[in-house]
């Protein structure tokens, strides 16, 4: 895949940097400053939660009331600038590791950052488009959206995961 390519040639401990900087940024003084000027009721938040239901998002919708489903609205607006910056420190820190031990032959693991950022987009859409139409449903979107987040969360711990056997690997490489 040629995005994948690209990535993995076009990274570099630089834009690694960078990228973790406005992440920690962006997480620690955006979202944390901003999520304490609106009301949501983090007990009914359909993005933390792993697997849900289509009942589930009608309940938590229901549970959120007009104002908590308005400022879900605005940190989805956060959200999906947060999720550009995830996908880049996945992806750098990955090609990073990668490249120190086995040169181009790795890059298939980028996959797992790109499959988290088109699930996580497509979730946060299909929730935003839930809360716009609520107290309606579509048919077909609210029983998807719980596999949204489960292939979106599952593509997050993998990516962790290979982060993780990558940093221990590239201290045992002699490369």
């Amino acid at each position: 895949m040629k995005l994948l390519k690209n990535i993995w040639t076009g990274s570099s401990g630089k834009k690694l940097l960078w990228s973790s900087v406005g992440m920690l940024v962006f997480g620690a003084v955006v979202m944390t400053s901003f999520f304490g000027l609106i009301e949501v009721n983090s007990d009914a938040s359909l993005d933390t939660t792993t697997f849900y239901t289509a009942e589930t998002v009608k309940d938590y919708l229901e549970m959120q009331g007009p104002e908590g489903r308005r400022g879900y609205l605005m940190i989805h607006a956060f959200d999906y600038v947060f999720l550009v910056f995830l996908f880049l420190f996945l992806t750098r820190t990955i090609t990073c590791l990668g490249r120190r031990i086995d040169g181009d032959r790795l890059r298939f693991i980028l996959v797992f950052p790109l499959i988290y950022a088109i699930f996580d987009l497509i979730e946060n859409i299909s929730i935003d488009i839930s809360i716009l139409i609520f107290p309606s449903q579509l048919p077909v979107i609210p029983h998807l959206m719980g596999y949204f987040t489960l292939i979106k969360m599952s593509a997050v711990y993998v990516s962790f995961a290979f982060i993780v056997f990558l940093g221990i690997a590239s201290l045992f490489n002699k490369r």
